[in-house]
């Protein structure tokens, strides 16, 4: 055997084992759910409802632009913007967490506080991902670790 087919059979196996590792399911551990926080916060935002014109002069060689704005008036849009706080229990472990739904809420709150909850540790970025009741993840960030052995 030459070097050459040494190289190919290696490059092989490293591509099969890397691919494999990927097509692997996710490892959830068996945790306990012992508390959810839902924190409501109104938010106010204003939507132009007029026209914007730019003009531009110039001054020597550069350009200068002048963004001219006319508002004809200011709509103010009111939302609620939910932030939910977990409290899950994994061996002797607390994990406090939270997620922030971008669009509205879009987080179901099925969960029974008292009873166990799969979930997934992403310790690279900081992240515990819930198994939801209809078997999609939902993404937390770590905000807190308790050691409770005590």
């Amino acid at each position: 055997m030459t070097y050459r087919s040494l190289y190919i059979i290696l490059f092989l196996l490293i591509n099969i084992s890397a691919t494999s590792a990927k097509d692997l399911p996710p490892v959830y551990l068996n945790g306990l759910l012992l508390n959810i926080d839902i924190d409501k916060q109104v938010q106010t935002s204003y939507v132009n409802n007029g026209s914007s014109n730019t003009d531009v002069s110039k001054n020597n060689k550069n350009k200068t632009k002048i963004n001219t704005y006319h508002y004809e008036s200011l709509t103010p849009v009111t939302s609620i913007k939910n932030t939910y706080y977990f409290e899950i229990k994994i061996g002797d472990l607390e994990y406090q967490t939270s997620f922030t739904p971008i669009w509205g809420n879009e987080t179901d709150t099925n969960w029974i506080i008292g009873k166990p909850i799969q979930v997934r540790l992403n310790d690279e970025k900081n992240r515990l991902y819930l198994l939801r009741p209809n078997g999609e993840e939902l993404k937390t960030k770590i905000l807190k670790i308790t050691n409770c052995s005590n």
